[in-house]
This record gives structure tokens, sequence and C-alpha cells, in this order.
């Protein structure tokens, strides 16, 4: 008890005014000089009410004082006690290296290349919850956006204003950026982490050096490959295409050869960017790996006091029930020497609403248990969407007619591959909003994949068709083939029928000379 004290103490300040406005209360029930504006002088003494029936009269205002006295008191959250509870905090480390290099303004992925980098990066951060992370944006030389740090929100800020044109050279150094992210995670004294190459570059032999010394010092280099291997030109400004110097159109490609083999230099690994989110995967799961060292090294127990108010609701129940029904009293005392089945106290249920409940149980990932305490739909959506129930929480976005809600029901359609749906609400998101920068990203992403789907398709449709016209050909020459053998067999049975008439005949001649001969 010597630790004894009060987490909201402000509460207390009520105090003082209820025990005024209460005594103010008793003292108009006690005065009897309100009846002299009302009766005669001489009637005051036969209508004056007695002792007794004051106290009686006092009764519910000493019950209401004493009620919401012991409600401040439970709401000013007194404690005394301790309890430890474990803690975790991850430590792992990513440090994001974007190429900021002009073909990354290349449209072989729609909008450009540096757009679809910049959602990857944002749905990367927004499914990392824990670590420190940092930005590096790189061109001819590398810069740091921010340094290591857990706050994502700030990167996320940053990234959409991060162009081309703000770098002071062109040009493309992802060696420089490596070097750049292994400094910022040894000032932070980390000595081991993840740095994420997002890049078009075809990864030139310092790069790789860069790579593989970042590896010997404990640091995992993996490759986000931006681009296709047909390409497509670099837009200008001003209009018009980036041109070389013998006034030819560049066209960057994508190469991934040298790519994979930078990151198999860094011990990390090579991933093209994918419109799911398969290409982030693997780069979680690096990030997972590291942070299980980290983990063993920073699991610990920290104080927290135990809350001792929720015990003051008993008394406030019974002081309730006494001055709003007498009558309640033995009820209340006959419940609380019931026999009631053993089961853990949640404090959750008392002090928080099922929206509180549900954003606790959302923030520690389990989704199911989140979607059922959640009322606001949109919130319920977002946690049925995290959970894998893509179709109920389409359904639930539906509700509503906001870009936002249109815009979440569209991916909530993709990830549920209903790709023409979630088409249809994209374009009721821009619609809504036409600055809707994701939703116009992501639903030219659904265009282009279904685009690819349509011309594997037409291709497996044309091989098939070349497949059933070689087995046509083959079906052909073999007919043609057992037709000739048929003949030719046909055509040696003709010639041995022959040749036995021809011996027949040739006997029979023999044998009327030698009759002729014998007679």
């Amino acid at each position: 008890m010597a630790e004894f004290h009060f987490l909201r103490p402000w509460w207390l300040a009520s105090l003082p005014l209820l025990w005024l406005i209460c005594w103010w209360l008793l003292r108009q029930r006690n005065n009897p000089s309100a009846w002299q504006h009302h009766c005669d002088r001489e009637l005051l003494p036969h209508i004056l009410i007695g002792s007794g029936h004051n106290k009686r009269r006092r009764l519910p205002v000493v019950l209401a004082l004493g009620s919401l006295t012991l409600a401040v008191l439970a709401l000013s959250g007194p404690v005394w006690h301790e309890q430890a509870q474990p803690v975790f905090r991850q430590q792992s480390a990513l440090v994001v290296l974007l190429d900021l290099s002009q073909s990354m303004n290349a449209g072989d992925l729609k909008p450009n290349r540096l757009t679809r980098a910049r959602l990857k990066v944002t749905d990367l951060l927004r499914e990392r919850r824990e670590g420190m992370t940092a930005l590096v944006a790189f061109a001819a030389d590398a810069f740091t956006v921010v340094p290591l740090t857990e706050d994502t929100a700030t990167i996320l800020a940053l990234l959409d204003s991060l162009q081309p044109e703000l770098m002071p050279a062109q040009g493309s150094a992802p060696g420089r950026a490596i070097e750049q992210g292994v400094q910022l995670c040894q000032q932070a004294g980390l000595s081991e982490g993840t740095l994420l190459l997002v890049t078009d570059d075809d990864a030139p032999q310092p790069a790789t050096s860069a790579a593989r010394q970042a590896r010997a010092a404990g640091y995992r280099v993996s490759v986000l490959g931006i681009g296709t291997e047909e390409g497509a030109p670099i837009p200008l400004p001003q209009g018009g295409f980036v041109k070389d110097s013998s006034g030819q159109m560049v066209l960057p490609r994508l190469n991934p050869l040298p790519l994979q083999q930078l990151a198999t230099a860094g011990g990390g690994h090579y991933h093209p960017l994918t419109i799911d989110q398969r290409d982030l995967t693997t780069v979680l799961a690096d990030l997972n790996t590291t942070a299980q060292t980290d983990e063993r090294q920073n699991n610990g127990t920290t104080k927290r006091w135990r809350e001792e108010g929720p015990w003051l609701l008993w008394p406030l129940a019974v002081l309730v029930a006494i001055g709003f029904r007498r009558g309640w009293l033995m009820m209340v005392c006959l419940l609380l020497w019931l026999p009631r089945p053993a089961s853990a106290f949640d404090l959750n249920t008392l002090w928080h609403n099922d929206n509180q409940r549900g954003q606790q149980a959302f923030q520690q990932e389990h989704y199911k248990e989140a979607g059922e305490h959640f009322a606001d739909p949109r919130w319920k959506a977002s946690a049925l969407y995290r959970d894998g129930k893509f179709d109920q929480a389409a359904e639930l976005w539906q509700q509503n007619d906001s870009a936002e809600d249109w815009y979440n029901q569209g991916n909530a359609l993709a990830k549920a591959e209903k790709y023409q749906e979630s088409l249809a609400a994209y374009d009721k998101a821009l619609n809504l909003d036409p600055n809707h920068e994701d939703a116009r990203a992501n639903k030219d992403a659904v265009e282009e994949f279904l685009k690819q789907q349509q011309d594997q398709q037409d291709q497996q449709d044309q091989q098939d068709q070349q497949d059933q016209q070689d087995q046509q050909d083959q079906q052909d020459q073999q007919d043609q083939q057992d037709q000739q053998d048929q003949q030719d067999q046909q055509d040696q049975q003709d010639q041995q029928d022959q040749q036995d008439q021809q011996d027949q005949q040739d006997q029979q001649d023999q044998q009327d000379q030698q009759d002729q001969q014998d007679q």
C-alpha cells in the first residue's frame, strides 16, 4: 500500500463539487423556511416535518453521494500492485534503396515504373508493423531520405514526393546506395539487417562488389526488379522521349540475370515485380528470419500497474440497488452466493466497446476475432480482408458510396480473382475522385494482368491448334503410308498371282508337249 496512487487523478477534482451539490440539497430538504412563502405563520407548527422523517428524506441524498463518490474513485484508477508483463520489441532493420534514375519513368509498367515501385514499397511498409526502416534514394549518387526509424508514417508521407527530377545528377549507382544502407545500419548499432534494392538497373560490377561486402558485414541484400524485358521509351517532362547520342530512342529493358547475381552475392533473393504479394513474401520472410535473433535478445518483462477500480463496482451496485428499489438488496445478496463457473474475468468487457475490442484484436493480427467484434462496417471489412475473406469484405464495402470504399472493394474483388468486377469498382472510385492515384494504378495493374492472361491464353490456344494440326498432319501421313503399304501389298499380290498363273500355264504347256511326244 506504500505505492498507492491513482492512474487518472483528475477525476478526483469532481468530488468537492459533488459533495457541495449534495450538501446544498440536504440544506434545501431540511430548511423549513421554504414553507413560509406559502403558509400562514400560525399553521407552520402544525405542518413542519419531524426530525425522524427528515432523516428518511436525507437517505436518498446520502446514497447518491456515496454512489457518486465510489464511481469517481473507480474512474480515477486506484492502484497499488504491479504486475510483470512480457514485452517484445523487434529490432530488425530494413533499408529500402529506391532507384530514382530517369529510366524509372518508362511506361512498360502502367502508369510507369516509379509509381508501381512506390506502391509496392507502400504495401511492404504497411505489412511490416515492427522493426526499424530507412529510405535511401539514388541516381548518380545515394542520399538518405529517412534514417532508421520505427515511424513508417514519415516514410509513407515522403514516398510519393520522390521523383527523378529531385536528384542533382542523373545516372545509376546502386553500389553507392548499398554502401549508404550499410552505413545507416552501422550508425544505428545494428549488426544485422536487410537492404532491399528497388531498381531497373542491370547491376554493374561495383554494385555486386558492394553487395558482397555488405553480406560479409552481416547484412542481406535483396533485389526487387522493376520493368519488363520488352522495355519502353522514357518520356521527358517537356515532351518527347530520351534519345542517345546517335539520335536513337533509348529503350531500357529489365535484365534479370545480373540482378539475380547481385542478390546471390548479397545473400538475398531476387524478385520481379508482381501485381500481388508474391514478390513481398520472401522479403518479409527474410525480415522475420533476421528478426528472430533480435527477438531472443529483446524479449523481457515490464511492470504494469493492476487497476483495482473495478472492485468498487460491487458496493456501488449495492448502493444503487438500495437507492432505486430497496427490494433489490436481497436479490443482490442471493446472487452473490450463487455458484458460478470458474472463468477469467476480462476487464476489457467493462471498459471497452465492441469497436475498441476489435481494434485491439486487429493490432494483434487476430483478424478473425476482430471481425467478430467490429460493429463499424468499414473496420469489419478491413478485418475480413486481412483474414482472407475477400468476398465478404467486398460486400461490406459496397454498403458505402465513397471513393475509398469503392477502391477497397476493388482490391478485395481483385484478391478474390473477380477481375472484371474489380475494374468496375475502380471505375466508380475514379468517377468519385479522379485524382485517386492508387485506384488508377491498381486498375492499370489489373488490366495489364488480364492482358497478359489473355495473351497467354491466346498463345495457349494457338499452341493447341498447332498441336492439333500437327497431330492431324501426322495422322494424314500415317493414313497415306498405310494406303501406300496396302497398295504395295496388293501390287505384290497381283504380281504373285500373275506369276503363279504364268507358272501354271508353262507347266500346262510342258505337259501338253510331253503328251504329244508320247503319242
